[in-house]
């Protein structure tokens, strides 16, 4: 039987780690793997794309080389990307799997990007490069949100009224629908997966509870500007100009990453432009240090903040009776995945889908009618979260903060 596994999670799940250790559990070919044919596949809106890296959360060369995974650093900057094209691209590489008798795993944590690919094309039509580009600069030359607005809904009331204002990425995408004349036309019926590929999908999202999620994500935001998530930045800005101090293991030499480009609006991202953009403005002035400093405190924050909201949207996308919630608490990756082995795989040489698959779905419906869904807090979670607060950091951020100042002075110095 032909079987898909997909991965999904808020960001900070682990699904990169449980993925490249499902990967080692998979069944294998009696003959060698093709190298064109990587076991796994990520649906990421920002992996997909050369250079980001630390604020990607992409997977390490070791976990690449372990389990090599299609669409990952396969565009440039200078490409457009849409949700369309690189689900159509992801159902390919799964095709391509299956018909070489083999399980494709795919890891996303995107739930537009997830929608199109599990639940098939929706009726908008692909995004056109030159559309969107002349979409692009007549948005920025007329920043007016009632403006377009205007426009959308004379083409279609109800793509206007689900625009949340100030949401442009969206009210871009609308603009390009309706420049295409598609904006008034109906939906057609979707083709799900399952139907499009013949194949049973099995779908699991993987999940912390709040409270210790929450702490996870804040450490993770912590761990990437540790890392270099600045550096990094500035080299898809810039180029590769940052000086030695700040050079990356693989510095970027591609096209530079523009202010409209959706990775600048990805969270880590979107908040590292301004700041460095102010860096600069600041070092220029003759700011004092500890104020430099203070302003770095503040990114991170902010950063931290926009990350723990990403995951409660997230955790709403996947809230899907069809997709089975894995608890990640006080269990490795390894042991994740071998759970995932045992109900998507053990029984995959049967004419059947997937049975244990199917009898976990059921005891999580049961739990859902009767009021215990896997994503609902208890009371205590509740009480908790409203008065969560960040903890005190445990790393060195003075030797940041001073970093930081150094940065501040070479970005000022870039051409």
């Amino acid at each position: 039987m032909r079987r898909i596994i997909v991965l999904t999670g808020a960001t900070g799940s682990c699904k990169t780690a449980v993925a490249t250790a499902l990967a080692r559990r998979l069944p294998q070919l009696s003959s060698p793997l093709p190298v064109e044919l990587p076991r796994l596949v990520s649906l990421d809106a920002v992996q997909v794309f050369r250079g980001p890296h630390i604020g990607a959360a992409s997977p390490s060369p070791e976990q690449l080389e372990e389990a090599p995974t299609a669409l990952v650093a396969c565009r440039g900057l200078d490409e457009g990307v849409s949700a369309g094209h690189l689900a159509a691209e992801a159902t390919e590489a799964c095709r391509r799997l299956l018909d070489a008798g083999l399980v494709p795993v795919v890891v996303g944590g995107s739930g537009l990007y997830m929608d199109w690919f599990i639940d098939g094309p929706q009726g908008s039509p692909l995004a056109d490069p030159a559309v969107r580009a002349r979409i692009e600069a007549e948005v920025a030359a007329r920043p007016q949100w009632e403006h377009w607005l205007g426009k959308v809904a004379a083409a279609s009331p109800l793509r206007a009224e689900r625009l949340v204002r100030g949401d442009w990425v969206k009210m871009r995408r609308a603009l390009e629908i309706v420049a295409s004349g598609a904006a008034a036309i109906p939906e057609p019926p979707r083709t799900p997966l399952a139907e499009r590929l013949d194949a049973s999908v099995c779908v699991f999202n993987l999940h912390w509870p709040r409270l210790d999620h929450l702490r996870l994500v804040d450490a993770r935001c912590e761990d990437m500007v540790a890392a270099g998530l600045l550096p990094e930045v500035l080299d898809l800005v810039v180029g590769n100009r940052v000086g030695s101090e700040w050079a990356l293991d693989v510095p970027y030499a591609g096209p530079p990453l523009e202010p409209g480009h959706h990775v600048a609006a990805a969270i880590g991202y979107a908040q590292s432009l301004p700041f460095l953009a102010n860096l600069v403005a600041d070092a220029n002035a003759g700011v004092a240090p500890k104020i430099l400093a203070k302003a770095l405190g503040s990114f991170v924050k902010d950063f931290q903040a926009k990350s723990r909201q990403l995951t409660r949207k997230q955790n709403r996308w996947f809230a899907r009776d069809d997709f089975l919630w894995l608890p990640l608490a006080e269990q490795s990756p390894d042991a994740v995945a071998e759970t995932i082995a045992r109900l998507a795989l053990s029984d995959l040489a049967d004419s059947g889908g997937p049975a244990k698959m199917a009898a976990a779905l059921e005891a999580q419906a049961a739990d859902i009618a009767a009021g215990a869904a896997p994503w609902k807090n208890s009371p205590d979670d509740l009480a908790a979260l409203r008065t969560y607060q960040v903890r005190p950091t445990t790393r060195d951020f003075p030797r940041r903060r001073s970093r930081s100042l150094s940065l501040a002075a070479h970005v000022a110095g870039a051409p």
